[in-house]
C-alpha cells in the first residue's frame, strides 16, 4: 500500500473535492495541516472563483503545446509522480482559475495547473463525442433540472449527466473503442473525454454499477478514471467493474491491474481481486471466485450473447468486445479463444460460433470442476449453442444445454452490437495484415519433398481393426488379426504389428483382443500371432502384444503375470508417451500435442527416442490424427520442432 503525501497529489485531491462538493476549504486544510501555508491561498482562490462564469473555450495552440512539452522535460517538479493530469484541468478550465491562482501567490500550484492547461488544452471537442447503445429499458440525460429520454445511437459529449431506469441497460463507446456498460439504476456524469491524442476519459459515478473495457494506451497523459464519493479507479488499459452499494464503492479487476485511490491511500487491484472503499478509505481487500471458462480449440470466433442483448467475444474480422458484466475473452487470433466467467447473472445465454479458418476441433466448458466437451466438425460454418447460468449458494453454475451446436445460416443482421471505432478498424487491419503475411510466407516457403505415404494396405488394416475393436465384434477382430499373419512380406507384418501394439495400449481394446482369441478354437491363430510378435515386432512393444494375445489384459495387469517379461523402462516410457499423445490428439489441443511431440526428442538414449517415434508412427496412421499433428506443427513459430522431428525420424525410425 503506497501513501501519497506529495504536495501536487494533495492539491489535486483537494481541488477535486472542492469541485464536486465533497469537501470545503476548511476540511482540506484540517486534513493536511502540514501543508496549510501552501494550500490555503490556493484553495481560498479556488472556492472564490467557483461562481465565476466559465470563459469561452479556445482551440489548442500547437505551438504552446510543443513549448510546454519541452518545458515538461526540463523542469524537475513537472516529472510524472502519480499526478492525475486530467483531473485538474477540467476544474481549472471550468472556473477560470489561472489568473486568480497567480494573484494568490501559489507558485507550485500555478505551475502544475498552467502546465496541464497548456498540455491538455480544453474539454472534449465534437470529434470526441461518444456513442450510446441502449440494450433495453430507458436511458435519460439531465437537461437543466429535468431529465429527458435518450435514443439508441445518441451522441454524448463531456458534461453529459445520464442515468438508466430500473430496467435500463446501456453501453457507452468512447472514441478509442473503450466501453462502459451501465446496469439498471446507474447514474453517471461524463466529465472528460478527449480523442485524437492520448486517450483521457473521466467518469463520475453516483450510483449503480459500471463494467469497463478499456483499450490500452501507454502514451504520456493517457488515462481512464471512474470517480465515486469513496474512491478513484484509474487504469491505462484493462477490464474492471465499479459498484456503489450500501455506502461503499467496490472495485474489482477482471483483467489487468486497477489503481484504486482512496483518500491518501493508493492500492493496486489485480485480476481476480476486489477492493471495498468507504469514506475515502480502503475498507477491505478480497478475492473474486472464478465461475468457470469456455475454450474454443477450433478456428471459430465465439461470442456470448446475454438475454438483454449485450455480448462478449470476437468477430471473425478480429474485433474483440467485452460488454457482459463478469465475462472476459481472449483474442482467437492469438490462439484458442477463452471466455472466462466471474460473477454472472442467471439466465440462458446464446453462444454464437463463426468460422474464420479451416478445420475441426472441440468446445470445452469447465465449471465447478466439471468438464463438458463438444466436437465441432470441419463442415460447420455458423452455429449456435445455449448456455444456462444458475445460482447455487450465491455462486454461478454454468452448463451447455445442447450436446452439439445447432448449425444456422449466417444472419443478415448481426446480433452483436459493436460501434465501429478506431479499435475495430485496427483489429480488422491487423487481421488482414496477418493473413497477407501468412500468404507471403507460404509463397516464400520452399516446396517440401513429397511425403512418404502410409501403405494403403496398412491404412485399411488400421481402420478395419479400429472399427472392429470399437464395436466389440470378436469375429471381426479375429478377421483383422488374421490379416497380420496372412501378409507375404515382412515389412507389412511389422507395420501391422506396430498398429496392433498402438491400439492395444488401451486396457479395453487389449481385453477385447484377448477375448476374441480365447479358447482352443483360436489357438492356432493365437500361436501364429505370438510367434510373429516375438520374431518381427520391435522389442519395446513385444510385452504389450503378448499381454493382449495371451489373455493377460483380461486381468487388467493387476500384477505382472507369472511367465511374462516385465516391461523395460524403455517400454514403460514409450507406453506413457503413447497415452499422453493419444489424449492430446483426442482433445485436438495443439499446445498439448506439441508438448508431447517435444517429449519424443527429450530422452538422452536412442532406444527411447526410437520407441516413441514408432508409437508416433502408429498413431498417425489415422488420417485425423495425422492432420491434427500437421496443424499443431504449422507455422514459423514451430519450425525448429518440426525440423528436429523430421531429422530424428529419418535417422532413427525404422524404414517402414
Amino acid at each position: 500500500m503506497n501513501v501519497r503525501h506529495d504536495l501536487p497529489a494533495i492539491v489535486d485531491r483537494c481541488l477535486d473535492d472542492l469541485a464536486t462538493g465533497r469537501a470545503t476549504v476548511a476540511d482540506c486544510l484540517a486534513r493536511y495541516p502540514q501543508h496549510r501555508a501552501a494550500l490555503e491561498p490556493l484553495l481560498t482562490a479556488a472556492a472564490a472563483v467557483r461562481r465565476t462564469p466559465r470563459p469561452a473555450e479556445r482551440a489548442v495552440d500547437p505551438a504552446r503545446r510543443a513549448r510546454f512539452v519541452a518545458l515538461l522535460r526540463a523542469t524537475p517538479q513537472q516529472r510524472p509522480r502519480g499526478l492525475r493530469l486530467p483531473s485538474l484541468a477540467p476544474f481549472a478550465l471550468s472556473y477560470g482559475l489561472f489568473p486568480r491562482l497567480a494573484a494568490a501567490g501559489a507558485p507550485l500550484a500555478v505551475a502544475v495547473v498552467l502546465g496541464i492547461a497548456l498540455l491538455v488544452g480544453q474539454p472534449a471537442t465534437p470529434a470526441a463525442a461518444s456513442t450510446l447503445t441502449v440494450f433495453g429499458g430507458g436511458v435519460e440525460v439531465q437537461v437543466g433540472e429535468a431529465w429527458s429520454p435518450l435514443a439508441d445511437g445518441a451522441r454524448l459529449s463531456a458534461g453529459a449527466r445520464l442515468r438508466t431506469t430500473a430496467e435500463g441497460r446501456a453501453l457507452i463507446t468512447f472514441p478509442d473503442g473503450s466501453t462502459s456498460a451501465l446496469d439498471p439504476a446507474t447514474e453517471i456524469a461524463l466529465e472528460w473525454i478527449t480523442a485524437g491524442g492520448p486517450r483521457v476519459v473521466r467518469i463520475r459515478q453516483f450510483s449503480g454499477r459500471l463494467w469497463n473495457d478499456v483499450v490500452t494506451d501507454r502514451r504520456l497523459g493517457a488515462t481512464y478514471e471512474v470517480h465515486t464519493v469513496d474512491a478513484i479507479a484509474q487504469v491505462h488499459g484493462t477490464v474492471f467493474e465499479t459498484t456503489i452499494n450500501n455506502g461503499q464503492t467496490v472495485v474489482s479487476a477482471a483483467d489487468g491491474d486497477v489503481d484504486v485511490i482512496a483518500g491518501s491511500e493508493r492500492v493496486s487491484v489485480t485480476r481476480g481481486q476486489l477492493v471495498r472503499a468507504q469514506a475515502q478509505k480502503v475498507a477491505e481487500r478480497a478475492a473474486v471466485r472464478a465461475a468457470g471458462s469456455l475454450t474454443i480449440y477450433a478456428p471459430f470466433a465465439a461470442a456470448l450473447l446475454a438475454p438483454g442483448g449485450e455480448a462478449t467475444g470476437a468477430r471473425a474480422d478480429g474485433a474483440v468486445f467485452r460488454q457482459i458484466r463478469g465475462v472476459t475473452t481472449s483474442n482467437p487470433g492469438d490462439g484458442p479463444q477463452r471466455l472466462d466467467f466471474q460473477r454472472l447473472d442467471p439466465g440462458v445465454y446464446t453462444l454464437l460460433l463463426r468460422r474464420f479458418g479451416e478445420g475441426a476441433g472441440d468446445l470445452v466448458l469447465e465449471s465447478d470442476g466439471v468438464e463438458h466437451r463438444i466436437t465441432l466438425d470441419g463442415d460447420t460454418g455458423t452455429a449456435r449453442a445455449q448456455v444456462r447460468v444458475t445460482l447455487h449458494d450465491g455462486q454461478p453454475a454454468i452448463e451447455l444445454i445442447e450436446d452439439r451446436p445447432q448449425r444456422v445460416q449466417a444472419e443478415r443482421d448481426d446480433p452483436v452490437r459493436v460501434v465501429e471505432t478506431e479499435r475495430t478498424r485496427n483489429a480488422a487491419g491487423l487481421a488482414v495484415q496477418r493473413e497477407r503475411s501468412e500468404q507471403e510466407r507460404e509463397r516464400a516457403r520452399p516446396t517440401p519433398p513429397p511425403a512418404r505415404l502410409v501403405d494403403p494396405a496398412v491404412d485399411a488394416f488400421t481402420r478395419g481393426l479400429r472399427d472392429a475393436l470399437a464395436g466389440g465384434d470378436a469375429a471381426a477382430i479375429r478377421e483383422r488379426l488374421n490379416e497380420i499373419v496372412a501378409a507375404q512380406d515382412t515389412a507389412t507384418v511389422q507395420a501391422r504389428l506396430l498398429v496392433l501394439a498402438a491400439l492395444a495400449a488401451s486396457d479395453e481394446a487389449a481385453s477385447r483382443i484377448a477375448r476374441a482369441l480365447a479358447g482352443d478354437a483360436h489357438a492356432a491363430l493365437r500361436a501364429r500371432l505370438v510367434e510373429a510378435s516375438d520374431t518381427l515386432a520391435p522389442a519395446e512393444v513385444r510385452a504389450r502384444l503378448r499381454r493382449a494375445l495371451l489373455g493377460e489384459a483380461i486381468r487388467v495387469l493387476a500384477a505382472t503375470p507369472a511367465g511374462t517379461t516385465p516391461p523395460t523402462p524403455v517400454q514403460a516410457a514409450a507406453e506413457a508417451f503413447s497415452r499422453g499423445l493419444r489424449d492430446a490428439l483426442s482433445r485436438n489441443d495443439p499446445a498439448a500435442i506439441r508438448e508431447r511431440l517435444s517429449d519424443v526428442l527429450a530422452p538422452q538414449d536412442t532406444a527411447t527416442v526410437r520407441a516413441r517415434l514408432q508409437m508416433l508412427a502408429a498413431l498417425v496412421a489415422d488420417d485425423d490424427a495425422a492432420n491434427r499433428v500437421t496443424r499443431a506443427l504449422a507455422g514459423d513459430a514451430h519450425a525448429a520442432l518440426r525440423t528436429r522431428l523430421v531429422q530424428a525420424a529419418e535417422t532413427l525410425a525404422p524404414a517402414e
